[in-house]
């Protein structure tokens, strides 16, 4: 629901400065979620009141709605269910194996529309937080948009959606 294009997983591959995997990192800018720099004026300033994060698994194509309701249900959840921090990386994912991914904790994020569909019609934290007819409505109306842009040339599809846009 965060990045809800074909389109939207051109820019989510490595080395584009978005993120490709689940991680969390500082500085990162290909990280999913990023601490971002803090920048101190004097050495009694109170660095909290600087201090965000930027989800970057996401664009402009994606229902500012959705995309909150999301964010804020995944929080709470993970609130509720008493989460742990996930691990900070502070390396190139691309150059890990498989198995040490998984000892961080991290995967890779799905490759394509078609791939993050599949992923969210057998998710049932997704189902259990937006209900079973708002996730078979999306899934329906995002497998119709993969489909009619299925045989399109990347510049192709980012021209169908610049129009539609």
């Amino acid at each position: 629901m965060t990045a809800p294009s074909v389109a939207s997983y051109m820019r989510l591959t490595p080395h584009r400065w978005s993120a490709a995997f689940n991680n969390f990192g500082v500085q990162d800018r290909e990280a999913a979620v990023r601490i971002c720099p803090v920048f101190r004026e004097s050495v009694m300033e109170d660095v909290s009141e600087k201090f965000h994060f930027e989800f970057r698994a996401s664009d402009a194509a994606a229902s500012p709605y959705l995309f909150l309701a999301a964010l804020i249900r995944a929080g709470t959840s993970g609130l509720d269910e008493a989460l742990a921090m996930p691990n900070v990386t502070d390396t190139d994912l691309t150059t890990v194996g498989d198995s040490e991914l998984a000892d961080l904790g991290v995967a890779r994020l799905p490759r394509s529309l078609a791939d993050a569909l599949d992923r969210l019609s057998q998710s049932q934290w997704a189902r259990g937080a937006f209900g079973e007819t708002l996730v078979d409505a999306y899934l329906r109306h995002k497998r119709s948009e993969v489909e009619q842009l299925n045989d399109l040339s990347d510049a192709e599809i980012c021209a169908k959606y610049a129009a539609a846009y």
